[in-house]
């Protein structure tokens, strides 16, 4: 009885970790973020060593700041008729014992050196995605200082996105597993680290029924058709009937650029877009 009642103990103990113990600052989102977009890391393009390198650097990240564990998923993304990539998701479960469970989410993945999806045709240079999508990823480690402890929590770090979304296709088979289920809704990180302090403004596409939870000041909404969502890691989760939300701070002329570099993002913006998820989990 005693041996069942520790382990009792060590699981309670474990889940509470994951609410009390992450530590964060801002430092640690610029020194995050700036790893990720740093030359170095060859613009993290899918299938590479650099993709592999950027899934590493976050998981160590999620160890020496809150004792967390990242789990991988390697799958395979098609870039031709008869080949493909291994790649690899990223994801922890965050169990708050509750009966419902959000996912949430930003890709890691960027598009390398360039080539055909790069906006600078002809430039072979490092494609860095400070905003695309480092400051997603960046996002997901603000909230986890304080995310609300209503609902448990699936986080998700999608690889092979910028090649057709496939990261977040293969990882349809570990979201429904039964041990995350059901799944209340999911939140999806896309840019958003330029967020404009003089009119700080969202677009939100999404899903839902009603626009009233998204009624959240100071910040300015704008809405995008919820047809959209085909074209973010929610693709599947919305196919499926799941409420689904996408949130980003806009495209900007660096976008797909060699220019998407950390010296052009809003950390205090990522904290702000943060705060607003924040209210918004309160009231979905």
């Amino acid at each position: 009885m005693r041996i069942i009642l520790f382990f009792i103990f060590v699981i309670v103990q474990t889940h509470l970790l994951f609410a009390q113990d992450f530590s964060w600052t801002r430092e640690d989102s610029k020194i995050l973020l700036q790893t990720l977009a740093n030359d170095s890391l060859q613009g993290r393009k899918a299938g590479s060593v650099y993709e592999k390198k950027s899934l590493d650097f976050i998981g160590k990240e999620l160890r020496v700041h809150g004792k967390i564990k990242l789990k991988k998923q390697l799958f395979y993304a098609p870039i031709g008729e008869n080949d493909s990539i291994q790649c690899s998701n990223g994801y922890f479960y965050i169990n708050n014992k509750k009966d419902q469970t959000i996912i949430i989410s930003a890709h890691y993945d960027h598009i390398g050196m360039g080539g055909a999806l790069s906006k600078a045709p002809g430039k072979i240079e490092v494609h860095n995605g400070a905003d695309d999508n480092a400051s997603g990823v960046t996002l997901v480690f603000e909230l986890l200082n304080f995310l609300p402890d209503q609902y448990n929590y699936l986080i998700v770090f999608y690889s092979a996105h910028e090649i057709g979304l496939y990261g977040s296709q293969a990882f349809e088979e570990i979201s429904k597993k039964k041990k995350f289920k059901p799944v209340k809704a999911h939140i999806n990180f896309d840019m958003v680290g330029r967020l404009d302090n003089a009119s700080p403004t969202l677009r939100v596409t999404h899903n839902f029924d009603s626009n009233k939870v998204f009624e959240i000041r100071p910040i300015k909404i704008n809405y995008n058709p919820a047809e959209k969502l085909e074209l973010f890691d929610t693709r599947t989760n919305t196919r499926s009937g799941i409420s689904c939300i996408n949130i980003s701070t806009g495209l900007h002329s660096d976008y797909h650029q060699p220019t998407d570099d950390a010296q052009y993002i809003n950390y205090d913006g990522i904290r702000i877009v943060a705060e607003y998820v924040v209210s918004l989990l309160r009231l979905i």
